[in-house]
């Protein structure tokens, strides 16, 4: 069985709740598999689905609304009995005299059952739609106020620097030897496989795996400039992590700007400048306390043979 984008998404309702068949579930994993769309789609409703269960209670509905529920139903199970007796009274049967007594009333409680029957319809409609929309605006308010807010990777960038508590608080982190020993580590260890940068007056110093963001870890880059005292960290993205990561946005005029080898782009954030630039599959972000454009003058690619580019 081979599913269509639109027959998985069609799927994924029945697939959180569990209602889907062993056939339809097999298929839609594996269509998964090569479909991001899909993918993400599933993550987003599983992850609605849950914050309402976390954030709120089910509670049971008031007395008095059951109470008007189940009198709504009564009274309209006892019209469509009385309707249908009416219908088949032997008055309204064999007596075709229009000026009789009993033909009169007959036919008034005829007319009175067809107009209270979809009354009855209406209002009950109305319950339902009632409860519809105080659905939606619980998931609007849950949508706006408890997802989480797409957030700017410069900006993350800059708070990291800020908060040294970021980089004492990683992962996992050496202090390599040289150049070479750092690109040895990212690829034995991290499975990156970055073009190194090399920076005018300054050394590795260090190399951190950190969180930058929940559930989102990339490597950083220390660089120290010893005859300044200044230290300038450089942070790698996997492009294709970073396109899956829903919840950060690159600065677009980066994005549109760093096409070459050769491009660059300055983004200032709080009287801080993140520069950020694209080599091959890698997205890369420095940020020190220089100018923009004196990172630009000293940053240059590692020419080593066997650094990964």
């Amino acid at each position: 069985m081979k599913l269509t984008r639109k027959q998985a998404l069609n799927l994924i309702p029945s697939i959180l709740d569990g209602e889907a068949t062993k056939k339809e579930s097999s298929a839609f994993f594996k269509h998964i598999e090569h479909d991001d769309v899909v993918k993400k789609q599933l993550e987003s409703m599983r992850f609605v689905k849950q914050l309402v269960k976390n954030r709120f209670q089910r509670e049971k509905a008031p007395d008095h609304l059951k109470n008007q529920i189940s009198e709504l139903i009564s009274d309209m199970d006892w019209e469509e009995k009385s309707y249908s007796k009416v219908d088949n009274s032997p008055n309204s049967i064999t007596d075709d005299n229009p000026n009789s007594d009993s033909y009169s009333s007959s036919s008034n409680k005829n007319i009175i059952y067809r107009l209270l029957k979809p009354l009855r319809y209406v209002a009950a409609a109305a319950v339902i739609l009632f409860f519809t929309l105080i659905t939606i605006e619980l998931l609007e308010r849950t949508s706006t106020s408890q997802l989480p807010v797409t957030q700017s990777l410069e900006e993350v960038v800059f708070t990291h620097f800020v908060n040294s508590d970021n980089f004492s608080a990683v992962l996992t982190s050496i202090i390599p030897k040289d150049i070479n020993h750092a690109s040895e580590y990212l690829e034995a260890e991290m499975s990156y496989f970055p073009r190194m940068p090399l920076f005018d007056g300054a050394e590795i110093s260090q190399v951190m795996y950190s969180s930058f963001i929940n559930n989102f870890n990339v490597p950083v880059l220390k660089f120290h400039q010893k005859d300044l005292n200044e230290d300038i960290y450089v942070f790698a993205f996997k492009l294709d992590d970073l396109d899956k990561e829903l919840s950060l946005k690159r600065d677009p005029e980066a994005v549109k700007h760093c096409k070459t080898y050769d491009d660059y782009h300055i983004r200032e954030v709080n009287g801080k400048h993140v520069v950020s630039w694209k080599w091959g599959d890698y997205w890369y972000a420095a940020v020190s306390n220089h100018h923009g454009n004196d990172v630009i003058a000293m940053v240059e690619p590692m020419k080593e043979e066997g650094s990964g580019w």
